[in-house]
C-alpha cells in the first residue's frame, strides 16, 4: 500500500515545476579580516594630513569616498573585537562633518552611521551610542527634508533613519530581555 503512494508522490515531485529555489544552508565560518581589520581602518582615518590635502576643502570629493571605504571596512569587521572602538573612532570624524556644504560629504556620512548601526552589535550598541543615536536619527530625518538635496540623497537619509529608527527601538526590548 505504501509503494504505490512513494511512486505517485515521486512522480508528482519530479513533474512539479517550482518557481522558488531552495533555500542555501548558510556556512558558518570564521571571519579572517577581523584580525587584520584595524590595519586598514585606523590609518585611512587619519584625517589631518600634512600633504597637500585639503581633505574638508578641495579635495572633499576624495574625503567623501575615503569616508565610504573606511565605512565599508567597518561593515565587513563585523564579528571583530574591535569593532565597538572602531565604531566609536568613525562615529567621532563624521559627527563634526554632518553639515558640510558638500552633499557627497554628507552622503558619506549617512553612509558612516548606517555602517556603524550595521556592524555593532546590539548587545553594546547602547551603552557605545546610547547618546548620540537620537541626534543621528535627527539629523537623519533633517536630510531627509531637505529639499534642497536630490531625491536620491533624501531617500538615503529616510532609509538610514529607518535603520537607526529601528536599532534604537530594539535596544530597550534587548535590556529588558536580559
Amino acid at each position: 500500500l505504501n509503494d504505490w503512494k512513494e511512486i505517485v508522490e515521486a512522480r508528482i515531485r519530479s513533474n512539479t515545476r517550482r518557481f522558488t529555489t531552495k533555500k542555501k544552508s548558510e556556512i558558518l565560518a570564521p571571519n579572517r579580516f577581523a584580525p587584520v581589520a584595524t590595519l586598514f581602518f585606523y590609518p585611512l582615518l587619519r584625517t589631518e594630513t600634512e600633504e597637500h590635502l585639503e581633505l574638508k576643502g578641495r579635495d572633499s570629493a576624495f574625503f567623501a569616498r575615503l569616508l565610504i571605504c573606511v565605512s565599508e571596512i567597518l561593515q565587513a569587521a563585523r564579528n571583530a573585537p574591535s569593532v565597538v572602538r572602531m565604531a566609536e573612532s568613525l562615529a567621532e570624524v563624521v559627527t563634526p562633518l554632518r553639515f558640510h556644504p558638500e552633499v557627497f560629504i554628507q552622503s558619506a556620512v549617512l553612509f558612516a552611521y548606517f555602517s556603524i548601526t550595521v556592524a555593532v552589535p546590539d548587545a553594546v550598541f547602547r551603552d557605545a551610542f546610547g547618546n548620540a543615536v537620537s541626534k543621528w536619527i535627527e539629523w537623519a530625518i533633517f536630510c531627509a527634508d531637505n529639499i534642497d538635496v536630490s531625491e536620491q540623497q533624501r531617500s538615503i537619509a529616510r532609509s538610514v533613519a529607518a535603520v537607526l529608527l529601528q536599532k534604537a527601538e530594539e535596544i530597550p526590548t534587548i535590556l529588558e530581555s536580559g
